[in-house]
């Protein structure tokens, strides 16, 4: 039936009384608010599971800092340039987001996948971009984090 009309299910209630009319667009207009609520309320863990991530990071960036600056110091009287410094320091940021990144977009897919085969019984899809994603996002949020 078109959408709204609803003169052919009041004829077929009147006419054969024992017939269920059920609104499809109803309960499938309902079941989509449901999913969209899910989904926000994981978009919603998410960042806050990323904020957290950033927050320890940057904790954890503070901790060692007297040693980096020991560190700096050493190499900046061995003769290494402020340049060479500061490429030090993004290559290291870099390659700890980009392992913590691809470990975490590893783990994300890994759950999805568990939840697409249990719950909603669906195959299996796996998307290699998602873990480059995760580990360039990783590496960069962490250069910048640092």
């Amino acid at each position: 039936m078109p959408v709204g009309d609803t003169r052919l299910a009041v004829a077929l209630a009147q006419a054969v009384p024992n017939a269920n009319v059920i609104d499809i667009d109803a309960i499938t207009g309902e079941i989509r608010r449901i999913g969209d609520q899910a989904a926000r309320v994981i978009q919603v863990v998410f960042w806050f599971a990323f904020l957290s991530g950033c927050l320890v990071f940057v904790a954890a960036v503070a901790a060692t800092r007297r040693e980096r600056i020991t560190e700096l110091g050493v190499l900046r009287t061995l003769g290494a340039s402020s340049a060479q410094l500061r490429l030090a320091q993004l290559v290291e940021f870099g390659a700890i987001g980009a392992i913590a990144g691809g470990i975490a977009a590893l783990a994300a897919a890994g759950i999805g996948v568990l939840f697409a085969q249990r719950v909603l019984d669906l195959p299996p899809s796996w998307s290699g971009s998602t873990l480059a994603i995760g580990a360039v996002g990783g590496m960069l949020a962490a250069m910048l984090a640092g």
